[in-house]
């Protein structure tokens, strides 16, 4: 009971330094002893309390690593949804930029009256391809052959000619044109699939008319496990 006495009644002799270190003391030993002496359990806690306070302050520096940690935490999940922001804009970005280019494109090669008003028009809402491109792709494809092969070239000629049957086709006037296109490609044989010129032709396909990526065109190859040798853009 001595020991508890110097715990509750405050120093009155004049060495008070002494006795509050023999308090201090006396309080670790207690906290040491706790499962062996006649202690009351709430002056018990409060005793551990006290001395792991006491053992464990706290120092602003361990705050400031604390709030360096939740700082760096954040920069780190702010640059990837950045990142991730950044490259959704660069895609639509560059898509647009495609479109632009095959309008112009289109635009250099024709001056007809029809085409001429579906450019302005898709020119007018927002660099959108026109709702019906029409003869835009075959526009394309005639001035490619023209420039391989001339004006004299009768094989050119005869090969366009059946061609512009289609010339009026859009991925819209056909239900899951895409879908179907997609499964006609890889039942093609494999011997057909690997020719250069069937490889550029498909690209030619899926950029001006169905409007497809042609990394999507490299991943039907993958599928079928064979190489894909001409270099695309995407």
């Amino acid at each position: 009971m001595s020991d508890l006495s110097l715990l509750t009644f405050p120093a009155e002799t004049k060495s008070g330094r002494r006795i509050k270190s023999v308090q201090c003391g006396l309080k670790k030993k207690l906290v040491s002893e706790v499962e062996t002496a006649e202690v009351p359990p709430w002056l018990a806690l409060q005793l551990e309390d006290n001395t792991s306070l006491e053992k464990k302050p706290q120092k602003p520096d361990d705050q400031i690593s604390m709030l360096e940690k939740a700082k760096a935490e954040f920069v780190g999940v702010r640059r990837a949804l950045n990142y991730q922001l950044e490259t959704d804009v660069f895609e639509k970005k560059k898509n647009r930029e495609e479109r632009i280019k095959t309008l112009l494109n289109a635009l250099m090669t024709s001056k007809t009256g029809p085409i001429l008003s579906t450019l302005l028009i898709s020119l007018k809402s927002e660099f959108k391809e026109p709702k019906s491109t029409g003869s835009l792709w075959f526009t394309k494809l005639k001035q490619n052959a023209l420039d391989l092969g001339g004006d004299k070239d009768s094989r050119f000629h005869d090969i366009l000619k059946k061609i512009s049957q289609f010339q009026n086709f859009n991925n819209k006037k056909v239900p899951y044109s895409k879908e179907k296109f997609c499964l006609l490609v890889i039942s093609l044989p494999a011997n057909q699939l690997l020719r250069p010129a069937l490889q550029e032709a498909l690209l030619f396909l899926t950029d001006h008319v169905l409007q497809i990526l042609p990394r999507q065109v490299r991943q039907w190859y993958q599928y079928l496990k064979l190489p894909f040798s001409v270099a695309t853009e995407t």
